[in-house]
C-alpha cells in the first residue's frame, strides 16, 4: 500500500480532529441531560450545598490563577479604563455583578449605581465598596460616590426609573452621565418546554433580555454625546449553544447575543464599545433562584454550578478583556473545554451536535423514569 496522497491525509487529520472534538462535547452535552417533566427525577436530588460553600473566596477549580490576580488588584490598563468612570451594574447584589462591582471600586471609579432587587443585600455589597474604595486612599476619602437602588427588571417601570434615577447619581459626577452599562441582572430556568408556562418564557425574556434593551435606550445618548462609552451584557454560553430543559433562558441569552452584535453595527461609528461576554459555569446563586416551568423556586443548586468558577476571578477577566481592546469584543469566560469544542462543533458540523442533543436528552428521560 503506497503513501497516502495529501488530500487523504486532510481529511483523515480532520476526521480525527472532529472526533476529538465530538468527544469533549459530549461531557457538555451530557452534563444537562438529566432534567424531566415536573414529575421524574428532580424530586429525587439531594439538597444544595450551604450557602457559605458558594462564596467567592471558595477554591477555583478551572483557573486558580485567575484567584490570585485578582487579589493583588486590577492591572495598570484596567485601572486608567475604569477610573474616573460613572458605572451602572444590574444585579449587583451578589455573584458576578458583586465582584464586578468590587473590581470597579478598585480601579477607581467616580460613581457605581449598585442595582438588584435586594436593598439590603446592596447595602452590604456598596459597604464592601466602600472599605476597598477607603483602604486604597490615603486620606481614607477615594471620592467614589456609591449609590443603591433597587429594581426589579422584571417591570418596565421599574426599569425607566432606574434609567432616570441612575442619570441623577452620576450628576456632576465626571462626565455627569453613566459611562459604563453593566447588563449583568439575570435569571435561570429548569423545565422542560411542554412543561413551561409562557408567563415563565415572557418572564425570562423581560429579565434577561428586555430590561438591558430598556436600559440601553435610555443610557447610550448621553454616551453617544461625548462619543465614548461601554456597554458590557454578561451573557452566557448557554446563548451559543442550546441545551434541554433551557429553552427560556437560551432564548434570552441568544437574544441578547444578537442585540449585541446588531447595536454594535450601529454605534461602531459613535466610540461606544459593545461586549457581549458568555461565563460557563459559575459559583453563584443563579441556578438556586432559577424558577421551573411553573413559576416556582428551583431552590436547587446544580453540581456544575457547585463546582463553577469563582465569581471573583471571572469578573477580573471581564475587566481585563474589555480593558484591553484586543481580541473580539464578544467572548468567553469560565468556558471548560467542553463547553468549546460544543460551540465549535455547532459551527463545524452542526447535524451532528442536534442528534447528540437529541439522543443525551433522551437518555435522561429515561433515566428520570427509572428513578420514579
Amino acid at each position: 500500500m503506497g503513501p497516502l496522497a495529501p488530500t487523504s491525509l486532510v481529511a483523515a487529520l480532520t476526521l480525527c480532529l472532529l472526533l476529538l472534538v465530538v468527544r469533549t462535547a459530549l461531557s457538555f452535552v451530557g452534563a444537562h441531560s438529566a432534567f424531566a417533566p415536573a414529575s421524574s427525577a428532580a424530586r429525587h436530588r439531594p439538597p444544595p450545598p450551604p450557602a457559605a460553600a458558594m462564596g467567592a473566596t471558595a477554591p477555583l477549580r478551572a483557573s486558580a490563577g485567575a484567584d490570585v490576580a485578582w487579589h493583588k488588584g486590577p492591572g495598570p490598563r484596567t485601572v486608567a479604563e475604569f477610573a474616573g468612570t460613572n458605572v451602572l451594574v444590574t444585579g449587583a447584589s451578589g455573584g458576578i455583578g458583586r465582584s464586578l462591582a468590587l473590581g470597579l471600586a478598585r480601579c477607581g471609579a467616580s460613581t457605581l449605581v449598585l442595582s438588584g432587587r435586594s436593598a439590603r443585600k446592596l447595602e452590604e455589597v456598596a459597604a464592601e465598596c466602600r472599605a476597598v474604595t477607603a483602604s486604597a486612599a490615603e486620606d481614607g476619602d477615594s471620592g467614589c460616590k456609591i449609590s443603591v437602588l433597587s429594581c426589579d427588571l422584571a417591570s418596565p417601570e421599574a426599569v425607566a426609573r432606574l434609567g432616570i434615577d441612575a442619570l441623577s447619581a452620576c450628576a456632576g459626577r465626571g462626565s455627569g452621565n453613566v459611562d459604563v452599562l453593566v447588563n449583568n441582572g439575570g435569571l435561570s430556568s429548569r423545565s422542560p418546554f411542554v412543561d413551561t408556562s409562557l408567563e415563565v418564557d415572557e418572564l425570562l425574556m423581560r429579565v434577561n433580555f428586555l430590561s438591558g434593551a430598556q436600559l440601553a435606550r435610555s443610557l447610550v445618548p448621553g454616551m453617544a454625546e461625548r462619543d465614548r462609552g461601554k456597554i458590557i451584557w454578561i451573557g452566557s454560553v448557554q446563548g451559543l449553544v442550546g441545551i434541554p430543559s433551557r429553552t427560556s433562558y437560551a432564548a434570552s441569552k441568544f437574544a441578547v447575543q444578537g442585540y449585541c452584535e446588531s447595536l454594535r453595527a450601529e454605534l461602531g461609528g459613535s466610540g461606544i464599545a459593545v461586549h457581549c461576554v458568555s461565563p460557563g459555569y459559575v459559583r453563584t446563586g443563579l441556578s438556586n433562584s432559577a424558577v421551573t416551568g411553573s413559576g416556582e423556586p428551583y431552590g436547587k443548586t446544580d453540581k456544575t454550578t457547585a463546582n463553577g468558577a469563582s465569581p471573583d476571578a471571572v469578573a477580573s477577566e471581564v475587566l481585563d478583556r474589555v480593558a484591553s481592546g484586543r481580541g473580539p469584543s464578544d467572548f468567553t469566560v469560565a468556558a471548560g473545554l467542553s463547553a468549546k469544542a460544543a460551540i465549535w462543533l455547532r459551527l463545524l458540523a452542526p447535524s451532528l451536535l442536534e442528534r447528540m442533543l437529541v439522543k443525551r436528552f433522551e437518555k435522561g428521560q429515561r433515566n428520570g423514569q427509572k428513578e420514579d
